[in-house]
């Protein structure tokens, strides 16, 4: 058993073999001596490593740098294998999980530079172990963990690994792995589009870290190849309308082979291209260029300009927010963000929601149909009531009056469940008796409640009511009226009769009335039915 001064067993105890001789530590190995055996156990996950045959074994001996091992015979001398060789080996044999553990087990006894350069190539070696076996996630992880360079990566795809430059040496010994994801490539193109889908996570993941900007232009390029490859249109619009690294002269020709003309006018104008990108696009409006990605160019052009604006003007008011007044450009900000229906409002909001822009933030989960959790914003964050309130009446323009009921509804349930916002309830229902129902305020309300503290409320809906119900029977009558007045034009139309001589003409086309069926207008005169949309009677 492994026993600390303190009396504490930290380590599980190793099991001993039979007639054991003697024992001697040799960290982090135990040798076991037995008449005919010395066995190596690990102290780190307590298995046997190694059995050496002897004969006539009589004692062990440890020394500085090992173990001295007395027979009836001869002396041999043990020494340790520096850690580093051994971990080297097992790495070598693919045993990386045991290797990783030996080190963490050993750390103590390695310098802290040494210690941290193994430790992130056993990390990205193992990585490279679940990456083979499609444990892509955790592979993800390791990569990450290990600060492995992407180019390691993007170098096993046979369609991609032309984004590396010449200059670029691997560290790793993956020649073997890479012909067999190759093979995989010509042979499983299903299971290829997992690696493919991988490679994607992988290299969003790295790009902003210190080793994704190290070789920035690479990974752009091998993630414009890889959108194209997978028909993500998304992303790729996404990658190529903002500024990047892409090389102009390896990702042109790639767009161009895959028809895709609008991303191509998009990679243009992020590298400043205007004139380029404008004439790809005309080309695509006036047919000149197929792309099947994008049908309506302008409409296109009109979202991606609308996005940039609203985040033309986030930008503005987060730089400006020392400033005493910004009502101008968040005014404008939320005037755009109310108005116009082309911007990518998940995009936007990205923008905003870890910043202190609350009333844009509540304008965009709106536009979401997230109206409840807009409210929360505009009451718990923006602490603004007025504001919420005006929200309600602001989103509920073009809707029925069902739908502001709704709002307000919830905009009083948040109130209600803070004591803080008691008189605020209040004043809510105060100001809006014609839109909330009684019978479910009712059911809203604190029993805690006096009936003097709503009975404003009260009156102000009964009063509403019966002028509601009033109404209806007003409009009723009239409706009734207007059927009786109805009613007796039919009736005196229908007991009319009407006189239909030969060589009658017809009062529109003057052509003889010489079917059945005719019509009349109200001047009694008459016509063919079919020519009663070109009377003017």
């Amino acid at each position: 058993m492994f026993v600390m001064k303190t009396g504490i067993c930290q380590r599980p105890p190793l099991q001993w073999p039979q007639e054991v001789l003697a024992a001697s530590v040799c960290f982090p190995y135990i040798l076991t001596l037995q008449p005919q055996v010395l066995s190596v156990y690990s102290m780190v996950d307590q298995q046997r490593k190694q059995i050496v045959g002897l004969s006539g074994a009589k004692g062990l001996l440890s020394t500085s740098d090992g173990v001295l091992v007395f027979t009836e015979r001869d002396i041999f001398s043990l020494r340790l294998v520096p850690f580093e060789e051994q971990i080297q080996a097992l790495v070598k044999l693919e045993r990386v999980e045991e290797a990783l553990l030996l080190l963490d087990g050993v750390q103590s006894r390695c310098p802290i530079d040494s210690y941290k350069e193994l430790h992130k190539a056993i990390t990205c070696l193992t990585g490279f172990v679940h990456f083979y076996q499609q444990g892509f996630s955790k592979a993800k992880d390791l990569f990450i963990n290990g600060e492995l360079d992407p180019r390691e990566i993007i170098r096993l795809y046979p369609d991609i690994q032309s984004c590396i430059g010449e200059d670029f040496q691997s560290q790793l010994d993956q020649e073997n792995k890479a012909r067999d994801l190759q093979v995989v490539w010509q042979e499983d193109r299903n299971t290829f589009h997992h690696y493919l889908g991988f490679l994607g996570d992988f290299l969003s993941a790295v790009k902003g870290t210190e080793k994704g900007l190290e070789c920035i232009k690479e990974v752009d390029c091998a993630l414009l190849r890889l959108y194209v490859e997978l028909e993500d249109n998304e992303n790729l619009q996404q990658l190529v309308a903002f500024p990047n690294e892409c090389s102009l002269t390896q990702c042109v020709p790639v767009l161009e082979q895959h028809n895709r003309f609008f991303a191509l006018g998009s990679l243009y104008q992020s590298h400043g291209n205007q004139i380029d990108a404008i004439k790809t696009w005309v080309k695509i409006a006036d047919g000149i260029h197929k792309d099947s990605f994008c049908s309506d160019v302008y409409g296109h052009i009109e979202v991606r300009h609308h996005n940039r604006l609203a985040l033309a003007y986030v930008t503005q008011a987060l730089q400006q927010e020392e400033e005493a007044d910004l009502r101008k450009t968040r005014g404008k900000l939320q005037e755009q963000l109310w108005e116009s229906k082309f911007y990518d409002v998940t995009t936007v909001y990205e923008r905003v929601k870890s910043t202190t822009l609350h009333a844009e933030k509540a304008i965009l989960l709106s536009r979401m149909d997230e109206h409840s959790q807009a409210l929360q914003v505009l009451v718990h964050q923006e602490r603004d009531l007025q504001a919420a309130e005006g929200f309600c009446c602001r989103a509920s323009q073009g809707r029925d009056s069902q739908f502001r009921q709704t709002l307000l509804l919830t905009l009083l349930q948040i109130y209600l469940s803070s004591r803080d916002h008691t008189s605020a309830a209040v004043d809510l229902l105060n100001s809006n008796t014609r839109v909330f129902a009684a019978e479910k305020v009712i059911q809203l309300l604190p029993d805690s409640w006096s009936v003097q503290l709503v009975s404003q409320f009260f009156v102000g809906s009964l009063r509403e009511t019966l002028h509601q119900r009033r109404m209806a029977r007003l409009q009723k009558a009239l409706s009734q009226t207007e059927l009786m007045r109805h009613k007796v034009v039919w009736t005196q139309a229908s007991q009319t009769k009407f006189r239909l001589d030969k060589g009658q003409k017809c009062k529109v086309c003057q052509r003889d009335l010489g079917e059945p069926q005719f019509a009349c207008n109200l001047s009694g005169e008459l016509m063919h039915t079919s020519c009663t949309g070109f009377s003017s009677s």
